[in-house]
C-alpha cells in the first residue's frame, strides 16, 4: 500500500487561492499523485495483467515503456487512449476483479485445446508481450473442410453474456473466425481480417477487433449463453480468404494465436491475464486520496475517454465513505444500460440528476457536477471539446457539516467497483464553476 500524505485540516484545503482548486489529478503527469502533493492510497492484491493496445504502449509507475509483462502488485497502470482527434492521450487503467477461466492461455499445443484437422507449432514467433511464446495454428491437408481449435468452457450462468478473446496475427492464412456455442440455440460467430485489421461479418454475437501493434490484433466475441442442456464451447477457425471456412488445406499454412481468455458472465473483455495450469484472478484496482475540504458549494470535473469494446457499470468518482451506501456523499456513476448520472445523498434524502449516454470508443466526455450550499446537484457534459450542455438538476438536503469519510475515490466505491472508462482528469474546485473554467484551471 502507498501511504497517503495528509494536508492540514482547514475549511478550504486549496492548492491555489487564484484557481480555488481543492483537488486536482491528471494522467499526463504519469502517476496518481495529485497536484499539490497529496499522494494516493492505491492497492491491487495481484499482478495487474497486460495493458496493450492504443499503440501498444502503457505506463508502469512513472516510466513510459513498451509493456513486457504484467504490472506487479500495488503498481498502478496507465495507457495511451486514442481519442476521436486521432491523438493518443495518457489515461489511467483501473479495473474490477476479473478471472481468466481458461488455463494454458499461451499453450495452444496443450491437450486442453482440441485441434480438429489442424496441429500447433509451439513458440513460433514473438508474442505481444515481447516473448517468443506465440503459437501457430497449422491446417492439415484435408480437402473441403474446416481447420480449427477450441475447447468447452467452465460453468457459465444461464442467460448472461460471457466474453472470449485471443490475440491473433496473420500467417499464410490472414483470416480467422471465432465461434461461441451457447447452452441452447444457434451459435454466434465473427470474422476477423488479420491483414487489414477489419472486423468482418458478425452473426448472433458482439465482436471487437483492436490493433495492439506489430501485426497483432486482440479479437473478442461476447455472447449470451442462453439456457439449456448443452455445454458452451468456443472455437477458432482458419479462413482461406473472403470469409471462406471450408477449403483444401495444404498442411503448412496457418495463423498465429496467443493469450486466449474467457471471462465468465462478463459482457466486455478486460486486460489480458496469463494462466498456466490453473485459472488466475486479477484483483480490483482501488485508489483514493485524503480529501480534507468540508462540504461546501463546489464543482467536480471529470474527463474520460470511451475505451475499446464498451463500458461496465460502476462509479466514476465519489467523495465520502468506502461503504457503498454510506451517506452523506456525492458521486458520478454509470449504470448497466450505459446511462451516466450524478447523485448527492445528504443526511436524510437522495438527489439524482438525469442521465446522459456513455461515450463511444475514442470519444472524450467531460462531466461537470456542481453542488450548491442548499443541496442542489447539477450535471453538465461536453463531448469532444464542444460547449457545455446542461443535462439535469435535482434538489436534496442542505449540506452536512462533514462527509462521512474524508476521501475522494476514483473508479470505485471502496472495496467494490468496475473498470468504467479511461480517466484523464479529475478536479474539485470551491464554488460553482463553468466547464471552461475547470478545463483551464491547473
Amino acid at each position: 500500500m502507498v501511504a497517503p500524505t495528509q494536508l492540514p485540516g482547514r475549511a478550504f484545503a486549496q492548492i491555489s487561492r487564484r484557481s480555488r482548486l481543492l483537488f486536482s489529478w491528471r494522467a499526463r503527469d504519469l502517476g496518481l499523485d495529485s497536484i499539490g502533493g497529496v499522494s494516493p492510497t492505491f492497492a491491487r492484491a495481484s499482478d495487474g495483467g497486460l495493458v496493450l493496445g492504443r499503440g501498444g504502449q502503457s505506463w508502469h509507475g512513472s516510466e513510459l515503456l513498451r509493456m513486457v509483462g504484467p504490472h506487479a502488485d500495488d503498481i498502478p497502470r496507465f495507457e495511451h487512449v486514442l481519442n476521436s482527434d486521432g491523438i493518443y492521450v495518457p489515461a489511467s487503467r483501473l479495473e474490477a476483479a476479473r478471472t481468466n477461466s481458461f488455463t494454458r492461455s499461451e499453450q495452444l499445443d496443450d491437450a486442453a485445446w482440441t485441434k480438429t484437422r489442424s496441429s500447433v507449432s509451439a513458440d513460433a514467433i514473438r508474442a505481444p508481450d515481447g516473448k517468443v511464446t506465440a503459437d501457430k495454428l497449422v491446417e492439415d491437408a484435408t480437402a473441403s473442410n474446416s481447420h480449427t481449435t477450441g475447447r468447452f468452457t467452465p460453468s457459465l450462468t444461464d442467460n448472461t453474456v460471457s466474453t472470449f478473446s485471443v490475440f491473433a496475427k496473420a500467417g499464410e492464412r490472414t483470416e480467422i473466425q471465432m465461434v461461441f456455442f451457447p447452452k441452447g440455440g444457434a451459435s454466434g460467430n465473427a470474422w476477423f481480417d488479420l491483414s487489414t485489421g477489419v472486423l468482418g461479418t458478425e452473426t448472433g454475437l458482439t465482436a471487437t477487433m483492436e490493433d495492439v501493434g506489430d501485426g497483432w490484433y486482440r479479437c473478442t466475441v461476447s455472447e449470451d449463453v442462453s439456457s439449456g442442456g448443452g455445454t458452451p464451447e468456443v472455437e477458432i477457425r482458419l479462413g482461406s480468404g473472403s470469409e471462406t471456412l471450408q477449403y483444401d488445406g495444404d498442411g503448412v499454412s496457418g495463423a498465429y494465436l496467443w493469450g486466449m481468455q474467457l471471462e465468465a458472465d462478463q459482457p466486455v473483455a478486460s486486460t489480458y491475464i496469463p494462466t498456466v495450469g490453473s485459472t488466475v484472478t486479477r484483483a480490483l484496482d482501488k485508489v483514493f486520496w485524503e480529501y480534507l475540504a468540508v462540504p461546501q458549494a463546489m464543482t467536480i470535473y471529470n474527463k474520460v475517454v470511451g475505451f475499446h469494446g464498451g463500458h461496465l457499470a460502476g462509479t466514476f468518482w465519489k467523495i465520502g465513505s468506502a461503504a457503498v451506501d454510506a451517506e452523506p456523499r456525492i458521486k458520478c456513476f454509470i449504470d448497466s444500460s450505459g446511462a451516466i448520472g450524478a447523485q448527492y445523498e445528504g443526511d436524510t434524502s437522495e438527489a439524482d440528476t438525469g442521465v446522459v449516454s456513455a461515450p463511444a470508443e475514442g470519444v472524450t466526455l467531460e462531466m461537470l457536477v456542481t453542488l450548491t450550499a442548499a443541496g442542489v446537484v447539477d450535471l453538465a457534459v461536453s463531448t469532444d471539446g464542444a460547449g457545455q450542455e446542461n443535462v439535469a438538476s435535482a434538489a436534496g438536503d442542505p449540506l452536512p457539516a462533514a462527509w462521512v469519510a474524508e476521501r475522494i475515490y476514483m473508479n470505485s466505491s471502496g472495496d467494490a467497483g468496475q473498470g468504467v472508462l479511461s480517466h484523464t482528469d479529475l478536479k474539485v474546485a470551491a464554488g460553482i464553476q463553468t466547464m471552461d473554467f475547470m478545463r483551464e484551471v491547473i
